[in-house]
Formats: structure tokens, C-alpha cells, sequence
């Protein structure tokens, strides 16, 4: 049974894309969004992870390092490409394109806009419709996440004498009259952020000890303003979060495992991976599982770590985002 299981496991990681599915199959919309750099393209997968729709990108573009996408209302998905931000629909048609060559990392927003932070520190808040809404600058920014017009900034300035660099939260309002609203100094260096749900919202932090080769990791739950709720150490080395409906999932590299925490710091889940799916280069929930992108693959897991899914023939994935097509009932 485990070689069968193994069996189907390898022949899922092995099936790839060779041309658009036909009518019959009725794959279903765009609900995956994933960047192709080695390919230079975009890729709209529907919930079964069957490519429908891919746009080609130009020679130049996808360069650089940063994350590249985010969901942009149902179907539809934001794209950094390094000289431009778009704005796909699940179509494949793009709605929405305007400069942007310094974009670090980006946001989405609930009413389908999304805010992007620039390389200069200049958080600027997009709508739907391509137009600026509200800017700040904020000196040091590293990573951003936003719910509503509440955005949380994690920021890394140099320290006084020549000593270490130090971490920093920023509270921002991106409201009309977008301004810093909080600022909170944090005992290592922020490594990355996301929204939370489930008790009260708040936010998800991701921190290193900033210490030069030291690889120790601590998880905090914030609050809706920034403070700390509760953090626990996390296994050295995690670089990225996954946060679902259920708590968050991490990497657990030391042990080639992943594991998810649950709202309340205790540890849910944890299982081994295959050396395929190690490191992967971007990670998001799948409702209680997990969607990861190897540089060639996407697979989905299960919320016990069975694979249920994959699409291959990828040249060299370098973002991830989930846009379900239809907005969950209320």
C-alpha cells in the first residue's frame, strides 16, 4: 500500500501542462496564480491545478528578488514583475498596468486593490482600478501586510556606533490622510508577517535573532495593533509563514518537516517531507492544508501531509497566490 502511495505520489509529481485543457474537461477558473521566471509567464491554475489561462511576460522582466503576487479579488491576481505591477484577470486578460520598478513586496486589499511597497520604503495603497489611493514613506521597510486600510510594516534600520541592525513594527493607516500611526522595537530582525484569523485578527510574525550565523527562530501572535499576544521559539532556520483558517504553517529545515501552530502557540501538526518539497520558494494554506512551489513544481497536502495534488513542468517558480474565484458566503 505505501509503495502504491508512493507509486501515485511520483506520477503526480511527474504530470505537466502541454496545452490548454479542452472545453469538455471543464477545468474549472483561475483560483492558483503562480510566476514562471525561468519561463518568463504567468500561470491562472484552477482549484484541481489545471493551467487555464498564462500570460507571457517580456524579455528583462521577473528580475530580482521580492515577493511577486497577490490575489486581487475572485479569479483575478497582482503581479510585480520587477518594471510593472498588472493586474490579471482569471481570463488572462490584464485590467490594470502601470510602473513599477522598485516594488519589494506587496499586499492584497479586500476591495481587490493591493498595496505596494517600494525598495525606498515608500508604501503606496493601489485600488482595483490601478489608481494611487494614499502613500507614506517608511524609512527601513522590509515586508508588508495589510487587512483593510490597517497595514503592519516590518522595518529594519541600521543601530547608533556601527552596532547591529535592529528590528522594528510600523503601524500604518493607509486611510486618505495615510500617516504612522504605532512603532514598536523588536528584540531580533523581522523575517515575515501575514494577517491572522480566528480570536481577535491580529497579525503573524516571523523573527530572527539578527545575530550574525545564529539561525533561531521565534513565532508571535500580534494584536490588531501590534503588541504581542504570545510568542514561542520555532524551528532554526524557518523563513517563511502560511497562515489558514487554523493557525499558520512553517518549515521545519533542520528536520525537513512542516508544522502548523495553532491560534493558541500549541502545535498542531508536524510531518516529514520528501527531499523534493524542501525549501520550498513559496507556500500558502489550501484550506487545512498546504499548497507549495518547488522551482517545478506545485503540490497540495493534505492537512496530515499526504500529497493530493501537483502540476509539474514549471521552469522556475518564484511566486504563489490563491484568488478563489467565488467570495466565501458571509
Amino acid at each position: 500500500m505505501a509503495a502504491a502511495g508512493a507509486a501515485c505520489g511520483a506520477a503526480l509529481l511527474l504530470g505537466f501542462w502541454r496545452g490548454r485543457p479542452s472545453r469538455s474537461a471543464d477545468p474549472g477558473p483561475a483560483e492558483v496564480w503562480v510566476v514562471d521566471r525561468g519561463a518568463r509567464r504567468v500561470v491562472g491554475l484552477c482549484r484541481r491545478l489545471v493551467p487555464v489561462t498564462q500570460l507571457a511576460l517580456e524579455s528583462g522582466e521577473l528580475r530580482g528578488s521580492g515577493r511577486r503576487l497577490a490575489p486581487a479579488g475572485p479569479g483575478a491576481a497582482w503581479v510585480a514583475t520587477g518594471t510593472r505591477v498588472l493586474q490579471v484577470g482569471e481570463d488572462g486578460i490584464v485590467r490594470v498596468d502601470r510602473p513599477a520598478p522598485r516594488v519589494r513586496d506587496l499586499a492584497p486589499q479586500e476591495d481587490g486593490g493591493v498595496v505596494l511597497l517600494e525598495r525606498d520604503g515608500t508604501v503606496r495603497r493601489v485600488g482595483a482600478d490601478g489608481q494611487s489611493r494614499a502613500r507614506v514613506d517608511v524609512a527601513g521597510a522590509r515586508r508588508i501586510a495589510g487587512r483593510g486600510t490597517r497595514l503592519l510594516v516590518a522595518c529594519v534600520l541600521p543601530a547608533p556606533a556601527g552596532g547591529p541592525p535592529v528590528g522594528w513594527l510600523a503601524l500604518v493607516d493607509a486611510g486618505p490622510r495615510a500617516a504612522i500611526v504605532g512603532l514598536r522595537r523588536l528584540a531580533g530582525l523581522p523575517l515575515d508577517l501575514a494577517p491572522a484569523t480566528g480570536l481577535g485578527d491580529g497579525w503573524w510574525l516571523l523573527e530572527g535573532n539578527g545575530g550574525r550565523g545564529d539561525a533561531s527562530r521565534r513565532l508571535a501572535r500580534l494584536t490588531p495593533l501590534g503588541g504581542e499576544a504570545w510568542s514561542r521559539s520555532v524551528p532554526r532556520g524557518a523563513a517563511w509563514l502560511a497562515p489558514g483558517p487554523d493557525g499558520v504553517w512553517l518549515e521545519d529545515p533542520e528536520r525537513s518537516g512542516l508544522l502548523r501552530i495553532g491560534p493558541r502557540a500549541r502545535q498542531r501538526a508536524w510531518f516529514e517531507v520528501a527531499p523534493a518539497l524542501r525549501r520550498p520558494r513559496a507556500a500558502t494554506a489550501l484550506g487545512a492544508g498546504l499548497l507549495l512551489a518547488t522551482p517545478g513544481a506545485l503540490v497540495a497536502l493534505a492537512p496530515d501531509g499526504r500529497v493530493v495534488g501537483s502540476q509539474g513542468g514549471f521552469a522556475d517558480l518564484a511566486g504563489l497566490a490563491l484568488a478563489p474565484a467565488v467570495r466565501p458566503r458571509s
